[in-house]
């Protein structure tokens, strides 16, 4: 839990208040960013859960996948530059 708070902490830090995104956001814009990956992630994690359920895995899968799904989130923050995830591409 603390890693992942200290980790939305230095996203905040890098990606809204050092690139300026701040600055060019706008309040609609933010409300309705996350949607897209909110979907995506019920959508997921409700598959996954139907998935463990139907099989005979052990509860150590849902871990199994919860720390693949951190590790390719910071892999990706590591990787794409805050201006490529800007609305505006700038």
């Amino acid at each position: 839990m603390l890693g992942v708070m200290g980790l939305q902490v230095v996203i905040l830090i890098r990606e809204w208040w050092s690139s300026g995104l701040w600055r060019r956001s706008t309040p609609g814009m933010e409300m309705f960013r996350p949607y897209g990956r909110i979907v995506v992630l019920h959508v997921t994690v409700l598959a996954a859960a139907w998935w463990l359920s139907g099989t005979a895995a052990p509860m150590g899968a849902v871990l199994i996948l919860c720390l693949m799904k951190a590790v390719v989130e910071l892999a990706l923050t590591a990787v794409i530059s805050p201006a490529a995830r800007s609305p505006q591409g700038a």
